[in-house]
């Protein structure tokens, strides 16, 4: 009596079968530890933009900061330098002025004595 050997479920083919399915959990296991250290490097990821994206509102917002006391510093040095025109513009005057009051002290006769 020949015993099948495919009905006992022992055959070739049912061995071929078998090494195939220790491949594809091989392979799924492999990519299940894959898709694990992606999602981990998924969420590193996530962190590092949201903290570069706080970097970048807070330079932006030292950048306004920095136009406007820049901006303020300017308008502060225009004033300055008007300011300065203006008082060597008097002083100016005054020199002449006293220049002229000078000669008109020495041109005097009973000046010096």
């Amino acid at each position: 009596a020949v015993v099948s050997t495919q009905s006992t479920g022992e055959g070739p083919d049912h061995q071929e079968f078998l090494s195939i399915k220790r491949q594809l959990e091989k392979e799924i296991e492999t990519l299940k530890v894959k898709l694990t250290v992606e999602e981990r490097d998924k969420i590193k990821s996530e962190g590092q933009i949201t903290l570069l994206q706080a970097q970048v509102k807070r330079y932006r917002t030292q950048a306004q900061e920095a136009a406007a006391a820049e901006e303020e510093v300017s308008k502060e040095k225009r004033r300055l330098q008007k300011e300065l025109r203006s008082k060597t513009e008097e002083l100016i005057k005054c020199d002449d002025e006293r220049s002229l009051l000078q000669r008109r002290l020495e041109s005097r006769p009973n000046a010096r004595r």
